[in-house]
């Protein structure tokens, strides 16, 4: 099994039914009901940050749902935000490699921090910082959608 997000680990992944880069009911419906239980419609002009979004499936949900005003993902691997660029058509403003531990958004920016399946995958010792800049992100009021996996045995 791949531990780098490439070609390799996409494959592998898709090969056993997880297909990053399809987009279907479960995304529309996951990306509808994370703008509800946030509170999305509630704001002047919402705006979504997703922290490791891989190719982006759940950015495209939101970006259907039509109650954002801007939206912005990042990955770690060039891979993956590659493969979201062509199969979502979205651009680089949209769609970029970087980091969940510096994340290339303002202060105060954002009205949902969405991070998906992202932090169980990180060294312990980046977890309290790559926290951190998710709430450096979002703006008063704003909210964080994390969700984490994690197996018996294993801790964040």
């Amino acid at each position: 099994t791949s531990l780098a997000y490439d070609e390799t680990w996409y494959a592998e992944h898709r090969d056993a039914g997880l297909d990053y880069a399809f987009y279907g009911h479960w995304q529309k419906a996951y990306a509808a009901m994370v703008v509800d239980a946030t509170l999305q419609a509630s704001y002047d002009a919402p705006s979504v940050f997703d922290a490791g979004c891989a190719c982006g499936a759940n950015l495209a949900g939101f970006l259907e749902s039509g109650v954002f005003a801007s939206l912005r993902g990042v990955d770690i691997s060039s891979y993956m935000v590659a493969l979201g660029q062509q199969a979502f058509g979205f651009d680089q403003d949209q769609l970029s490699v970087g980091s969940v531990t510096a994340l290339p958004a303002a202060s105060n920016s954002v009205t949902l921090l969405h991070s998906n399946q992202v932090l169980e995958h990180l060294p312990p010792n980046i977890i309290d910082e790559t926290i951190d800049e998710m709430i450096r992100v979002v703006q008063p009021g704003g909210r964080i959608w994390a969700i984490c996996s994690t197996w018996p045995g294993t801790y964040l």
